[in-house]
């Protein structure tokens, strides 16, 4: 087993099958989480800040083999291109661990994005399903 195996064995049991997920911009990282650890001394916004750091590190130092892709398409993602946005999964309730996947321009742009993003975990945990509050998407 690899390690992104191992990582991801790990994020299944500290989730016992519920998590939750929403997409963020590039530039709604900066533009609004990364104030809201300056100035509202926000943990969660600083743990999201965090594990992207830790995700454009990696991609940073991935190798050929390495590459990280965006969800939804085969982008290849280099320290010149950069993602528009981020797909985020944490367990249900709890914010000890995330999962982070890079989002290309053309995909960004996709006006079923959330619906391809829960696909994807599909893909990975084929028995979830979509649980929302009243006023959510």
């Amino acid at each position: 087993m690899n390690e992104r195996e191992k990582g991801l064995l790990a994020f299944h049991e500290e989730t016992q099958g519920a998590s939750e997920y929403f997409i963020v911009s590039y530039s709604d990282l900066l533009t609004k989480m990364a104030p809201a650890v300056l100035f509202h001394n926000s943990e969660f916004a600083g743990q999201v800040l965090e594990g992207v750091a830790n995700w454009i590190g990696q991609m940073g130092r991935a190798k050929k083999n390495e590459t990280l892709l965006c969800l939804n398409c085969d982008h290849k993602f280099t320290p010149s291109s950069l993602p528009s946005g981020f797909f985020i999964v944490l367990p249900f309730g709890k914010r000890t661990m995330m999962l982070i996947t890079g989002i290309c321009d053309q995909c960004f742009a996709l006006e079923d994005l959330e619906e391809k993003a829960f696909q994807h975990l599909k893909k990975m945990w084929p028995e979830g399903y979509r649980v929302t509050q009243k006023g959510s998407s």
